[in-house]
């Protein structure tokens, strides 16, 4: 996983998949992944869980197969 403006997570509490359209199916494309998640600032070690500063992300697949 890379961060093009900096890292900013040191873990992922959960996420869930983007879908290719927005009916019931729960479609997802192969070429255009995506994955919206939950992410801890790193600013947040050694903070108790329920005062984490967390953060959404998207990891998006790059490598073009």
């Amino acid at each position: 996983m890379t961060f093009p403006a900096g890292v900013w997570s040191a873990a992922v509490s959960h996420g869930e998949l983007v879908r290719a359209g927005y009916d019931e199916r729960m479609e997802i494309d192969p070429q255009r992944l995506q994955l919206l998640y939950q992410g801890v600032d790193v600013a947040g070690a050694g903070t108790p869980y329920a005062l984490l500063p967390w953060r959404i992300g998207l990891l998006t697949r790059t490598d073009g197969e």
